[in-house]
């Protein structure tokens, strides 16, 4: 599967976590972690996402999460209890956690589970790594 619609931070290559999951730092200090997911969101695929997030996403004040939804087909009820679990740890770490470019029957999902006010989406990716990034008016 080719991630060639993101957007790159030049000299900064995609890092191949799994076949179908990637991760790049991202933003105007690489203070942000953006994560390209795989088609399928189960239970298999959130330990590896839930392992590069605890090893990649940078340890500094103001660090953003963003996870790119633009390829995700499947969500499963492992995968948002996941989600909600790094939802939590954001917040106490002081992570800004974003959601960007959900496919509409993602988002009909969350809002079936009344979740949609629980995260933030940014549907542009630019804009989910300046409000990652903490950028005012993003």
């Amino acid at each position: 599967m080719a991630f060639f619609s993101l957007p790159r931070s030049p000299g900064v290559p995609f890092f191949r976590v799994s076949e179908a999951l990637m991760s790049q730092l991202v933003g105007p200090d690489a203070s942000v972690l953006l994560m390209q997911l795989p088609d399928r969101m189960t239970g298999e695929t959130v330990i590896p996402l839930q392992q590069e997030v605890d090893a990649r996403l940078p340890r500094i004040p103001g660090a953003g999460l963003v996870l790119d939804f633009s390829g995700v087909q499947i969500v499963s009820s492992i995968a948002i209890t996941a989600l909600l679990q790094l939802d939590d740890a954001c917040r106490q770490r002081g992570v800004r956690l974003i959601l960007t470019r959900l496919p509409e029957q993602i988002m009909r999902f969350l809002r079936q589970l009344k979740l949609e006010t629980r995260f933030v989406v940014v549907q542009a990716v630019d804009g989910a790594i300046a409000r990652a990034a903490g950028v005012r008016g993003a």
